[in-house]
């Protein structure tokens, strides 16, 4: 019991020192179980591609500023492995009990869907070098949910095909395998993906600073606030919506008050001139359209 309660500490004590953060829970990257019958070689390399985005999840959501973290490690002497969801499916009620257990107010469910791993062979005879390609294809599944609640609050859903890895090509004639240095780099694509849309999901951009025209957007590159030439539409956030028929909570209005285009931007912030203006304020939120 003392590990526990050592934990338990520890988590509190990360929690007061990031009391603006709201504290997050990734459990083990879970793995489709449809995955467990496909080709040898891609079950011997789903292992390795699940241990990258596994670290590489909590690197990238600290990096987002928005949550304290408490990766699979922290969590790994609170949470019975047997519970974290081996089938691949892990329910709501399961990931709210354990970020209740691991003092999180989020717990983030990841699931891979879709892995295959290509390794391509060529030989120049002219040049008696050889040649390797690895390309992987895959599909991750990500969920948020709010562990008082147990609610789905965000999700995300992000592809990597050969479009995607043109840039992890690993060439040429070396000792050893070069799927490790293939998987980080895909994991780390993959994570970020995952934590961009998930914090733009739970916390939209939103303004806050105006004078005159000019507005400040507390979003920039880092946070995947990328315009790329597209038109970013300012929003005031109106009443609870609910379904008539079931009752069911549809999110918030969001009442449209003006469009703006990018000025300059840094990793953090954004500055934009506003096109028109229907009365945006400090605090209204901004999306990318």
């Amino acid at each position: 019991m003392k590990p526990i309660f050592a934990l338990l500490a520890l988590v509190a004590s990360a929690a007061l020192s990031h009391a603006a953060k709201p504290t997050l829970a990734i459990p083990p990257v879970q793995v489709n179980t449809a995955l467990q019958s496909e080709s040898s070689a891609d079950r011997a390399a789903l292992p390795q591609f699940v241990a990258s985005l596994q670290s590489s999840l909590g690197s990238a959501f600290g990096e987002t500023g928005k949550f304290a973290v408490i990766s699979r490690t922290d969590m790994k002497s609170l949470i019975d492995e047997q519970t974290l969801g081996q089938s691949g499916n892990l329910d709501p009620d399961t990931a709210a009990a354990q970020g209740k257990i691991a003092g999180a107010q989020y717990v983030l469910v990841v699931n891979v869907t879709n892995f295959t791993a290509v390794q391509e062979k060529a030989h120049f005879s002219a040049i008696g070098r050889d040649q390797t390609r690895n390309i992987v294809y895959l599909t991750a599944d990500a969920k948020l949910y709010d562990s008082s609640t147990g609610a789905l609050t965000a999700s995300s859903s992000t592809t990597v095909d050969s479009s995607r890895t043109d840039n992890y090509f690993s060439y040429g004639l070396r000792e050893g395998s070069l799927n490790n240095v293939l998987f980080n780099e895909v994991a780390q694509v993959v994570a970020a993906d995952i934590a961009v849309q998930i914090t733009a999901d739970l916390f939209p951009a939103k303004v806050v600073a105006k004078t005159g025209k000019q507005i400040t957007i507390n979003k920039g590159s880092a946070h995947g606030f990328n315009h790329d030439g597209k038109t970013m539409s300012i929003y005031a956030v109106g009443e609870e919506m609910t379904d008539p028929d079931t009752g069911e909570s549809l999110g918030q209005e969001e009442v449209f008050l003006g469009t703006a285009h990018i000025l300059r931007q840094d990793e953090r912030l954004t500055i934009a001139i506003l096109q028109d203006d229907n009365g945006v304020e400090r605090g209204h939120i901004v999306r990318v359209e």
